[in-house]
């Protein structure tokens, strides 16, 4: 074998193994945004690793996001 690339989902940005979802809705979404098409922004219902890598995805690149969280369902981790 020539080459072997390993992707470790546990060691991201966010630690989470959501981030590789997560990174591709923002992507698609900057991109629509880049080709001036309508999209406001993004949105999850999230107990905890979901939320925080969409959260930290727009940030970076200046998307809104908005975030439903369940009453006392929170993820303490």
């Amino acid at each position: 074998m020539n080459d072997l690339w390993v992707k470790h989902c546990g060691i991201s940005d966010t630690r989470s193994f959501k981030d590789l979802g997560m990174i591709v809705l923002v992507s698609q979404v900057n991109r629509l945004k880049e080709m001036n098409k309508p999209a406001v922004g993004v949105g999850c219902a999230s107990t905890g690793d979901t939320s925080a890598a969409l959260s930290a995805y727009c940030a970076s690149i200046g998307i809104p996001s908005i975030v439903f969280l369940p009453a006392n369902k929170i993820s303490i981790a």
